[in-house]
């Protein structure tokens, strides 16, 4: 049976959960400083945005990265 559970959020929804503006979320994917998810230019110029649902809650849980194991 398919997993139907939505495996990525998009910039707007990461920006509701964290209390910021779609922008942000944008501009620190882009810039690399959220380490949850990324930005993919494409050839237009424009930016596509991959945020995976479990990798952001791990990172909403524990910014610091500390409590993961390596």
């Amino acid at each position: 049976m398919p997993n139907t559970q939505k495996q990525t959020i998009s910039a707007r929804e990461a920006a509701r959960r964290m209390g910021c503006s779609d922008d942000i979320i944008r501009a620190g994917l882009i810039s690399k400083q959220f380490p949850f998810g990324q930005a993919l230019r494409l050839e237009s110029g424009r930016y596509r945005y991959f945020i995976p649902l479990e990798a952001f809650e791990r990172w909403m849980y524990d910014p610091s990265g500390k409590s993961q194991k390596l």
